[in-house]
């Protein structure tokens, strides 16, 4: 469903893509906290066979409105008009071609993405635990933090659709300026023992990562032609999962290791910065050649 999305608003909207991407984020998002706390009903109201089956039930109507996703008219926008196909078949062949990664702006931002994805996704597992162990901190204060999490994840869905729809800003430079942060928040996180700066810390960290949902699309229909953009998602959809499948155990062995939740924190945060260096890679790129431009 991710991969569907993310190719149809990117297809069918060019002028006001970023509020299109930011618009459809944002209700995607509000799941983050409001389904935790359906599942906490659905579980104590219909019990663990009946929780599955509403569940289930909820997702199929996924492909009730996949249904209704249409193919964009635009079939390529490459001035070359050797690269238009008219031809389903052959448009279906060609979107798996490798040669995408001839294109070596694309492949930063995906081993980008790849560093961002493993540097981000993992500190969710452990920011509870390891609130409970600083002083002051009560179990329920710590259980929190993950909806502030949550709430803030939306806000920065938002920032991004405004901020990367005005074309006063350079939207691979923004994002490499929000992983920084990120990065430097994870890093400086292990300093947040009150309450107050977990909260901070939270928020920070919940923008960022709401922020990279809508700005990585973003900034992957600067690099790509239209055509492209079925497969290149795929590519990148790819990488975020082989990041989340590695951050899990790659976190857990550091823990084991250190038996210090500091060390985590320290390496996933650098992580994230060297995601951002690559990413601001692309911004001096895109400043030293003309910017490829796209119509609808």
């Amino acid at each position: 469903m991710l991969i569907a999305n993310m190719v149809s608003v990117m297809t069918w909207f060019v002028r006001r893509r970023p509020l299109a991407m930011g618009i459809t984020s944002i209700v995607g998002g509000s799941g983050m906290f409001i389904f935790p706390y359906l599942i906490a009903v659905l579980r104590e109201e219909y019990g663990l066979e009946g929780f599955f089956l509403i569940l289930g039930g909820i997702m199929l109507h996924g492909c009730v409105f996949g249904l209704l996703l249409r193919p964009s008219p635009v079939t390529s926008t490459d001035p070359n008009p050797k690269l238009t196909e008219t031809n389903d078949t052959q448009n279906a062949t060609s979107s798996f071609d490798v040669v995408i990664f001839k294109n070596w702006k694309f492949d930063l931002l995906l081993a980008s993405n790849f560093l961002q994805a493993l540097g981000f996704f993992p500190i969710m597992m452990f920011v509870v635990s390891r609130a409970e162990e600083f002083p002051g901190l009560t179990p329920e204060q710590a259980a929190f933090l993950p909806t502030v999490v949550g709430m803030a994840n939306i806000g920065g869905r938002l920032l991004a659709m405004i901020t990367l729809d005005c074309k006063a800003f350079n939207k691979a430079c923004l994002m490499a300026i929000m992983e920084f942060i990120g990065g430097t928040a994870i890093a400086l996180s292990i300093f947040c023992e009150t309450y107050a700066w977990q909260v901070v810390f939270s928020v920070a960290y919940g923008i960022v990562g709401g922020f990279g949902m809508v700005g990585l699309g973003i900034v992957m229909a600067e690099l790509i032609s239209i055509d492209q953009m079925a497969i290149a998602s795929g590519f990148v959809t790819f990488s975020i999962g082989i990041a989340a499948m590695s951050g899990g155990p790659l976190s857990g062995m550091i823990l084991d290791l250190t038996n210090s939740y500091t060390m985590v924190f320290l390496f996933f945060g650098s992580i994230l910065i060297c995601a951002s260096a690559l990413m601001f890679l692309i911004f001096v790129a895109q400043r030293r050649s003309p910017q490829r431009k796209h119509k609808n």
